[in-house]
């Protein structure tokens, strides 16, 4: 199936091609013998580079430059985007045939390089796919176009009508939402689904003008985020190229400029086909962005506050911040009013007295709260209304802009609405005419999965368990539950018992204690769970936490916390003497997950200083001798208990083994994906847990079979509120 790809549309070349490797510039795919392979974003980035350059050798500060162009990167940096590109081409540095490595100097393309100019490696044409059509005003040149019907439905229609009604949804959907001629009179329900081979992983955020509504899908096959575009006024979907990686999206308040993080980097792209620009460099947990009438662009990072960014400078400045020592945990989903000053946000204490939504000002550091922590996150929608969900149930309220205060009494609107949650994407949006939201709740759970792929079972209990993690004796398991509280599961009986609130719980190696960490990540505690002595606190200060390992031999803890100036770090917490934390990677780039082999001698981790997370080791915990270990990307390794096998989650939600020998240098194997997993989606720390053998996968999954979620886009809502 087709979509529209929003490209470049004066791009002199589409693709390159040289020996059995063909490189398609506006999808940014490679292709290798016909199957596609997937590379980290810096290391297509200098492929491109060397295509464009083909009769000459590129030096390697040329390429540095190129590629990472205002960021300080070290030459290991082009090394290791230049070794996975090598692994994925399946070229041999000791006898290359496809990249060469001029010693001294940097590296040239072997062989000729042609260009093509309409590329078509993606799929095999299809005579009978409809005719191509301009989109009206906005649209590339007709021949960049490829188009997909986006499925505008009614969520009750039965199967034998359903082909004919929608055809006439989409015959209202042109008259209902043509710009300039919004609907009268009752509401209308519409729904949008996942283009075909994706999963919605946001949901539909309208621009101010009503005509647009852009959304992450994951693209199972490419294995990644994208943007996509609905214009409301036509039945297709448009791909926006560029745009892989692609969270939070939101709009400029011209209604033609997209704003989307991607890969540690604040972008905006256009409709008119030009390339995503960059506009600074934001932290890994930045998210939840807003663009004001008068010129900033304001977006949150949930570790330290808000930020003021002024295009196209790209300097940050902290707006508001979150005070670690009055409790105050996340300030997310900032939203501007029409003064384009005061802007929405919510913030989460661990005082139940100030969680709620608030209101904030780019002149001012006062805030005011004007929703309580028993309502969601409040979403603004003019001509005056706020919208919030309650136990499953949207609601609105009419909010004085002017005096900054919500008035009258609350509407329902909707029933089984997905609350607006940044870390998962789930979003409400609306505006005069039309509103948009995700129905329905996810079923979690927890389920085994055997190395072929197989299901074997799932623990019962009905909780919504997360970050798992099996006992080294094999008899329990110990995880977390939204709350957030702390479960103990008897594998052999599956009864599972709450221990209290906590997060990010890890075993000792004995499977005697647990590690855990407050609701609000600043402290780090040990539990004995066969005795009634009190939780100990091992580390209490104002620095967030994030537990990774507990180590084999039981001598230390490993943990991230996030510095304002190396973002996330690892840190090591020795488990007897002074206790005092040991600083373990502090480097520019984003380093977590530290797993430690085994035998101690190594250290598995990701980190982004390529431009897309891979994981790596390093020994430990002298560190030295690294070496990347995933191919196109990695997170959430896992060590085998004999230390013979590492694993990671691919992009595409892959459980993916290595085999690994722990000699001098270390023998790392080729990457082998064993299946794909059905993972949950949510921000959680790690998606799944493995059996001492490596035979059996404990997975965070939802249960599509009872969750089935498009977006729901409501016509004439306000209208509807008149007649209840």
């Amino acid at each position: 199936m087709k979509v529209d790809a929003y490209v470049q549309p004066e791009a002199p070349v589409t693709s390159y091609a040289f020996g059995p490797v063909v490189v398609d510039v506006s999808s940014r795919q490679i292709w290798r013998n016909g199957e596609e392979v997937v590379v980290p974003a810096k290391a297509f980035d200098a492929l491109l580079y060397l295509a464009a350059r083909p009769d000459r050798t590129v030096t390697k500060d040329e390429l540095i430059s190129a590629v990472w162009k205002d960021v300080a990167v070290s030459e290991d940096s082009l090394v290791h985007s230049m070794s996975a590109l090598r692994r994925a081409l399946g070229d041999d540095s000791a006898n290359p045939r496809l990249i060469i490595t001029v010693p001294r100097r940097g590296y040239r393309l072997n062989g000729p390089v042609t260009t093509v100019s309409e590329p078509s490696y993606d799929a095999p044409p299809d005579p009978s796919a409809a005719p191509e059509i301009a989109i009206p005003q906005t649209a590339p040149p007709r021949q960049a176009i490829r188009r997909e019907r986006s499925g505008w439905l009614k969520p009750w229609m039965l199967w034998p009508v359903a082909v004919a009604v929608a055809i006439v949804l989409l015959v209202l959907a042109r008259e209902f939402l043509a710009p300039g001629a919004a609907p009268s009179g009752a509401t209308i329900l519409l729904t949008q689904p996942a283009p075909e081979g994706s999963t919605l992983a946001s949901g539909g955020i309208l621009s101010p003008d009503s005509r647009y509504m852009v959304f992450v899908a994951h693209d199972a096959k490419a294995a990644q985020a994208r943007l996509y575009l609905k214009q409301m006024d036509l039945p297709e979907l448009h791909l926006l190229a560029g745009t892989d990686g692609a969270s939070h999206p939101f709009w400029s308040p011209t209604s033609d400029i997209v704003g989307f993080f991607a890969n540690g980097e604040l972008k905006t792209v256009n409709l008119r086909g030009d390339s995503p620009k960059t506009i600074a460099s934001v932290p890994v947990s930045a998210g939840g962005g807003t663009w004001s009438s008068s010129g900033p662009i304001l977006f949150s990072d949930w570790q330290t506050g808000l930020y003021r960014v002024d295009p196209p400078n790209g300097h940050l400045t902290r707006v508001s911040t979150v005070v670690r020592s009055a409790g105050e945990i996340v300030q997310n989903l900032p939203q501007f009013l029409l003064d384009g000053r005061h802007f929405l946000f919510y913030l989460l204490s661990s005082n139940a007295d100030q969680t709620g939504s608030y209101i904030g000002s780019l002149d001012s550091p006062k805030r005011i709260r004007i929703l309580s922590q028993s309502n969601s996150p409040a979403i603004y929608s003019s001509p005056g209304y706020l919208l919030y969900v309650q136990n499953r149930i949207l609601f609105t309220q009419r909010f004085d802009a002017s005096r900054l205060q919500v008035t009258g009494k609350p509407i329902e609107v909707a029933r089984n609405v997905s609350a607006p949650n940044d870390a998962d994407g789930q979003m409400i949006s609306a505006s005069a005419s039309l509103l948009t939201f995700r129905p329905g709740a996810k079923t979690i759970e927890l389920a085994w999965f055997e190395r072929n792929g197989e299901r074997a079972g799932s623990i019962p209990g009905g909780k919504a368990l997360r970050s798992p993690m099996i006992s080294p004796d094999q008899k329990q398991l110990v995880a977390m539950d939204v709350g957030p509280g702390l479960w103990t599961v008897d594998l052999e009986r599956n009864a599972a018992t709450r221990l209290g609130q906590g997060m990010y719980p890890l075993w000792s190696p004995d499977s005697n204690r647990i590690a855990f960490e407050s609701y609000n990540s600043l402290t780090l505690f040990v539990r004995n769970l066969g005795g009634t002595m009190p939780d100990e606190v091992l580390v209490n200060d104002n620095e967030r936490k994030i537990l990774s390992d507990w180590s084999p031999q039981g001598d230390y803890l490993v943990y991230a916390t996030l510095n304002p100036s190396t973002k996330l770090d690892l840190v090591l917490l020795p488990m007897s003497g002074d206790r005092k934390p040991i600083p373990l990677l502090h480097t520019p780039y984003n380093e977590s997950d530290g797993r430690i082999a085994p035998n101690g001698r190594w250290i598995a981790y990701v980190s982004d200083e390529s431009g897309t997370e891979e994981v790596y080791v390093q020994r430990f915990p002298s560190l030295g001798d690294k070496r990347i270990v995933s191919i196109g990307g990695g997170i959430e390794p896992m060590w085998r208990k004999d230390g013979k096998e590492l694993f990671y989650l691919s992009p595409g939600y892959s459980i993916v083994s290595v085999p690994f020998e722990s000699t001098d240098p270390p023998l790392i194997g080729q990457p082998k994906p064993l299946f794909r997993a059905p993972v949950n989606t949510s921000s959680t720390r790690n998606h799944y847990a493995v059996t001492p053998d490596g035979q059996r996968f404990l997975i965070n999954v939802e249960d599509q079979s009872s969750y089935v979620s498009p977006i729901t886009v409501m016509v004439n809502w306000i209208q509807g509120l008149q007649t209840q």
